[in-house]
């Protein structure tokens, strides 16, 4: 079962994002339509990193997708089911996506590395490290800054539950003009009819720092 992603309260540290950012291109965060469970299916966007801080470090931002669904107690014969087993296949599957990242300066694109979370279990950490590789196949649960996405409209707290995976993240979260691309490279069937949505975004309120 999954469960509404909670809106985080503000702190007086943490800044909004200039507007001048929410105008740019596709808007900051980014959402948008992203058919992943067909391979060969592209996303891009065009966007800029505010310059928000958290008490003395930039925000970290992630770049994954989403999905949700109605929230409601009545669900149709099967569904249930048919649900455990897509978050089944979420959690224990990869799915690999291409992603590709340019800082734009002077009207030139410089490519920009993005870094994946690594983990160990014993002892109980994470860390995030360089993925030179544009190939990502993990993906993680992740916490999205509610506030800014209800502020542009992309987030229905009241009538919709979404489930948040990061693949990447943006390190360090340079303020500036982006650009992204992103590629699903596998079929994934039991996906399908899901509304997947490309999302880059600052991590909720008390965010990994790096």
């Amino acid at each position: 079962m999954m469960s509404m992603a909670a809106c985080s309260p503000v702190s007086e540290s943490v800044q909004p994002p200039a507007p001048d950012a929410a105008r740019y291109g596709d808007g900051f965060p980014v959402i948008k339509p992203f058919d992943l469970p067909k391979a060969g299916s592209k996303v891009t966007a065009d966007f800029e990193l505010p310059n928000a801080m958290d008490g003395d470090h930039l925000r970290p931002v992630w770049v994954g997708f989403r999905f949700s669904i109605p929230i409601t107690k009545d669900y149709a014969p099967g569904e249930q089911a048919a649900s455990r087993k897509r978050m089944d296949y979420l959690y224990e599957s990869p799915i690999p996506i291409r992603i590709r990242l340019w800082r734009i300066e002077g009207g030139e694109r410089t490519p920009v590395v993005l870094h994946e979370m690594q983990q160990t279990i014993r002892p109980s950490k994470a860390w995030y490290e360089p993925h030179p590789d544009e190939v990502f196949t993990k993906h993680n649960g992740a916490g999205m800054d509610t506030k800014e996405m209800i502020a542009i409209g992309k987030f229905d707290y009241r009538n919709r539950a979404y489930l948040p995976w990061e693949v990447a993240s943006i390190f360090p979260p340079t303020p500036g003009r982006y650009h992204i691309e992103m590629e699903s490279l596998e079929d994934h069937p039991i996906l399908a009819n899901l509304p997947f949505e490309m999302v880059v975004t600052h991590y909720h309120l008390w965010g990994i720092k790096q």
